[in-house]
């Protein structure tokens, strides 16, 4: 958790990987506590296949 609070507040650097799972996290968070609003954001845009958007059908 140090190492969360120093990269917050900018006194450390995270590689692309771990900022993402750490936004990862965070979203997931806020969408389950049913937060409403802005999500914290990627590295790069995540561009989902045809097949990635499909592939959940029926499984619930």
């Amino acid at each position: 958790m140090t190492e969360v609070h120093a990269y917050v507040h900018g006194a450390l650097s995270l590689p692309s990987i771990e900022r993402d799972m750490l936004a990862h996290a965070l979203n997931e968070s806020l969408n389950g506590l049913g937060v409403n609003g802005r999500r914290a954001g990627y590295s790069q845009a995540i561009c989902l296949k045809s097949d990635d958007l499909t592939s959940d059908e029926g499984e619930s």
